[in-house]
């Protein structure tokens, strides 16, 4: 399926800002008081948002 230019820097942008909200979660429970459920929770959606992210960049190399 191909996809247009604008949908995936949208996409990329889309995941760079995810990925910097789950490093404030993270952050934010490891200075304030430390709950490992919501540190865990931060880990979860960083690692996804990487890979999707890595992914996309990845496939933008190959195409060109």
């Amino acid at each position: 399926m191909s996809e247009t230019k604008g949908f995936r820097k949208f996409e990329i942008v889309f995941h760079i800002l995810i990925t910097l909200f789950g490093l404030g979660i993270i952050t934010s429970y490891i200075v304030n008081e430390f709950q490992i459920l919501y540190v865990i929770l931060g880990v979860g959606i960083v690692g996804s948002s990487l890979f999707r992210l890595l992914k996309l960049l990845n496939k933008g190399q190959l195409q060109e």
